[in-house]
């Protein structure tokens, strides 16, 4: 999966423990925050190399035993019933929106396909006064479109265009909507727990205030979860 990666990793063992820097050279210089940070650390993770396909570097799940272990809400909606969620003009409902009060947390969100529409998207939007970023998962083949935008990256440069390019992949089992997103002041990591499969961006804000949208549309049940 595409992931922004700055450090080079040199195998010793057959299974490590990795951490990097989340940042890009097309405008890792180009960053404008009063911390005077150029990247973020990513979030822990194990590799393991396999003689599968000719020794297949394998990724773990993140290591988040000892984070986000305060619910912060829990909640089934089925927006088949809720007539109290009008959708917008596109179609999507808003099934959360809320600011958030801590700069860490991690959301999770589970749907089964059933007898009732499912949804074709999901929208996972995350908005700062200075920056912004959607997760726009299409369940009908798996792909996916990440973007994001930031008043700390430079105009003066192609490096705003670089940062704010869209960037589009696919997860190979997409019969459930399962996912995971872990975001703090620095970063955005996704998960789909299915395949292990993961996608990591560096985030770039000074506004400590964020709040968290999710957005479908189809008429099945959604189950969020969100963490801190």
């Amino acid at each position: 999966m595409p992931e922004e990666w700055m450090m080079a990793v040199t195998f010793t063992v057959l299974s490590l423990c990795k951490q990097a820097i989340l940042n890009y050279w097309d405008y890792s210089k180009q960053i404008k925050t009063n911390t005077g940070n150029l990247g973020s650390m990513s979030m822990a993770r194990m590799l393991s190399l396999t003689s599968e396909n000719n020794y297949k570097l394998k990724t773990s799940n993140f290591l988040t035993s000892n984070l986000f272990k305060t619910k912060l809400a829990c909640k089934t909606v089925s927006l088949k019933n809720s007539r109290k969620i009008v959708p917008n003009q596109e179609g999507y409902k808003t099934v959360y929106s809320q600011y958030m009060n801590t700069n860490s947390f991690a959301v999770t969100l589970n749907a089964k396909k059933s007898t009732e529409e499912f949804p074709t998207h999901i929208h996972v939007e995350l908005e700062n006064s200075d920056s912004y970023f959607k997760f726009d998962y299409d369940t009908t083949n798996g792909y996916y479109m990440v973007t994001r935008t930031s008043n700390n990256v430079s105009s003066d440069s192609d490096a705003k265009a670089h940062y704010e390019k869209s960037h589009v992949s696919n997860v190979m089992s997409y019969d459930k909507l399962n996912v995971k997103l872990f975001v703090d002041n620095g970063s955005i990591e996704i998960l789909f727990p299915e395949t292990g499969e993961t996608y990591s961006l560096a985030k770039f804000t000074q506004d400590q205030n964020s709040k968290l949208s999710i957005k479908m549309n189809g008429s099945t049940d959604i189950k969020y979860t969100i963490n801190k």
